[in-house]
């Protein structure tokens, strides 16, 4: 601050000294327009350097810009410092971001990104060959708008997300079994899991074919048995024979 009311001064205290000198020869008139050449000089320097500022910021360049020299070098290194550092961590940002999107998208799962009423801010491509989304055209539609079946509908519509919703007959071929949840996160957001359980599903109706067949085989030769005794048990039979 005190650097800056000293340039003042000193301008000033030039304007004067050139004002009096000019006036002791040519008169008053001259001595004010001489003062006044002297004040229009920063002026004039002040309104070149804001203009090449402008240059430079609508060329979005400014930690390229020249130095001046003077009061308006600080002022320019500042602001390239400045810059310079904001571009640094808006990268670093963009970077974590890009390695966020990375994840998600190497998941083997389905992963979708609603907001507060549902409408879809991102998907992964499993979500999309899952749920049959294409997220360029689908983002920011709400997703009960794309998916119809009632069961799905139902769940969102009670917000309780404890429990999984298994969705049969899913996919292109109608050929899956996906298991959804939806997860709170943020400010009233959602995030809903899609996994793949096609092959469970599979594996548990075969173990339930095994059981039912094992079942049965085993009935058949016990009820079989159980005739015969129920039959000997009938008949008058010598203790002898019975043994």
């Amino acid at each position: 601050m005190l650097s800056v009311l000293t340039r003042f001064f000193v301008i000033i205290c030039v304007a004067l000294t050139a004002a009096f000198m000019v006036m002791s020869f040519w008169g008053a008139e001259w001595a004010i327009a001489s003062g006044s050449a002297v004040l229009s000089i920063p002026l004039v320097y002040a309104y070149i350097n804001l203009a090449r500022l402008r240059k430079y910021l609508l060329a979005d360049s400014v930690e390229s810009i020249p130095l001046p020299s003077g009061f308006w070098e600080e002022i320019f290194f500042r602001l390239q410092r400045l810059v310079r550092n904001l571009k640094q961590r808006i990268r670093n940002i963009e970077q974590q971001h890009d390695h966020f999107i990375e994840a998600f998208q190497a998941s083997p799962n389905g992963i979708v990104m609603l907001d507060e009423n549902d409408p879809i801010e991102w998907c992964n491509s499993i979500a999309e060959r899952f749920l049959g989304l294409i997220f360029k055209r689908d983002v920011m539609q709400r997703i009960n708008f794309l998916i119809r079946r009632p069961e799905f509908i139902q769940y969102l519509n009670k917000r309780n997300f404890e429990e999984p919703l298994l969705m049969e007959r899913m996919g292109s071929d109608s050929a899956l079994s996906l298991m959804l949840q939806a997860f709170p996160f943020g400010q009233k957001r959602h995030l809903l899991l899609v996994q793949d359980v096609t092959d469970l599903q599979k594996a548990d109706a075969m173990r339930r074919d095994f059981v039912a067949n094992v079942s049965h085989e085993m009935r058949t030769p016990i009820t079989v048995l159980m005739g015969f005794l129920e039959t000997v048990q009938s008949l008058d039979l010598k203790k002898e024979q019975q043994d």
